[in-house]
């Protein structure tokens, strides 16, 4: 395999990367409007706590997950330099993470390439994963908020099957 058949293996990589990043950002746009049409319904005392208790456990799973040190760079570059834009675009978003551990992102415009040097280290913990897991499914109110957003059976918090 030539040098040129890798870069247009990682420049696949990337394309798929980004559709990933845009789904989910799509995604999250949808359930962001559709919390502003239920707002009054996501303030009710039950679910406003449940709403934090979702927010707590969510932060505490990423900073368990996300690197604690890393350093070096990523050098990259698409064929087309509008795409290579966007994906600094991408990588714009991630710099919170990235930024505190000197890790230099270049964009190269002029050709394709994708070359890096980093050091990244960190430890996911399991146990932490599962922990905030188990307490989210045992909320009662954040299982109906599921239902009711998915629009899966009776919403009533007080049924009796407890799901």
């Amino acid at each position: 395999m030539g040098v040129k058949d890798k870069i247009q293996g990682k420049e696949y990589l990337l394309r798929d990367l980004w559709n990933l990043l845009r789904e989910g950002l799509h995604r999250l746009i949808r359930v962001l409007r559709l919390a502003a049409e239920e707002w009054d319904y996501l303030r009710e005392p039950g679910n406003a706590e449940s709403l934090k208790l979702l927010k707590k456990e969510l932060f505490r799973v990423l900073s368990a997950i996300l690197p604690k040190k890393g350093k070096g760079f990523i050098r990259i570059g698409l064929s087309d330099p509008y795409q290579t834009g966007r994906l600094m675009e991408a990588a714009a978003l991630l710099y919170p993470v990235y930024g505190k551990q000197k890790v230099d992102v270049i964009p190269e415009f002029s050709e394709s390439v994708f070359e890096t040097d980093l050091d990244i280290r960190g430890r996911i913990y399991l146990i932490t994963v599962l922990k905030a897991a188990v307490k989210l499914l045992m909320d009662r109110n954040l299982r109906a908020m599921y239902r009711h957003f998915t629009g899966e059976g009776d919403t009533d918090v007080r049924d009796q099957s407890g799901l």
